[in-house]
C-alpha cells in the first residue's frame, strides 16, 4: 500500500463523510490506483479528542504515506493524481494549496509547503494569503513522522504537530503541486 488518506469524522457527518470517500473512490479507479490508495476512517460521537482520533488513524494506516482530509472539506478532482505523482518520486512530502471560505464567503488561497518556516498571513494582495509549513493535510512519508504524535486535544492538535514536525526537521524533500487541491469550507458556529 502506498498511500493512507485519513478521515476522522464523528457519526452526525456521516452523509458528508460517505460522499468524501465516494469521491475518493471515484478518483482512486480513474488514476488505476485501486490497491495503492487506501481510504481510512475513524467514527465515533465527538467523545474523543482530534488529535486522539488522528494518532489512531496513523496507527491504522497501512500506506508508507499519510495525509488527512476533514470530512466537511472537498478534494479538487486532481487531488488523487497530483499527490500520487510525488508519491512516486519518493518525497518527504507533497505541498498542498487550497482555497478556503468563511461561511461560504471570502475565498482565499492557502499553501503549505517546505518553502515557508512559520505560520503567516498576508495581507498587502498577495496570491498567497496563507503560508504554512506542510502539516498533517499535506501528503506525507509515514516513516518520518511516525514517532511525533498529536496533542490529545479537541482544538489545535494540526498547528501544534506541525510546529513539532518542522522542529524535528526530518521532511527535506518536496512535491510541489500549484494547482488548488483542497477545498476547505469553514463554517462558524453560533
Amino acid at each position: 500500500m502506498k498511500w493512507s488518506i485519513l478521515i476522522p469524522t464523528t457519526r452526525s457527518r456521516m452523509d458528508m463523510t460517505m460522499n468524501l470517500v465516494d469521491e475518493f473512490m471515484e478518483q482512486i479507479e480513474i488514476n488505476d490506483l485501486v490497491g495503492e490508495v487506501e481510504i481510512v476512517t475513524l467514527w465515533d460521537e465527538g467523545e474523543k479528542s482530534v488529535g486522539e482520533k488522528r494518532n489512531e488513524l496513523i496507527q491504522m494506516a497501512q500506506g508508507e504515506y499519510i495525509s488527512f482530509f476533514d470530512s466537511d472539506d472537498r478534494p479538487s478532482m486532481l487531488y488523487v493524481k497530483h499527490c500520487y505523482e510525488g508519491i512516486l518520486k519518493g518525497v518527504d512530502c507533497c505541498s498542498l494549496r487550497g482555497v478556503i471560505t468563511f461561511d461560504g464567503k471570502n475565498p482565499a488561497i492557502f499553501e503549505h509547503s517546505l518553502k515557508y518556516n512559520e505560520y503567516k498571513e498576508n495581507h498587502n494582495g498577495e496570491a498567497i494569503r496563507y503560508e504554512r509549513m506542510p502539516n498533517h493535510l499535506n501528503c506525507i512519508k509515514k516513516s518520518l513522522i511516525f514517532d511525533i504524535k498529536f496533542p490529545e486535544i479537541r482544538f489545535g492538535e494540526d498547528t501544534s504537530w506541525s510546529h513539532a514536525v518542522r522542529d524535528a526537521g526530518v521532511l527535506k524533500t518536496e512535491h510541489y503541486i500549484d494547482s488548488v487541491l483542497y477545498h476547505y469550507d469553514f463554517i462558524t458556529t453560533k
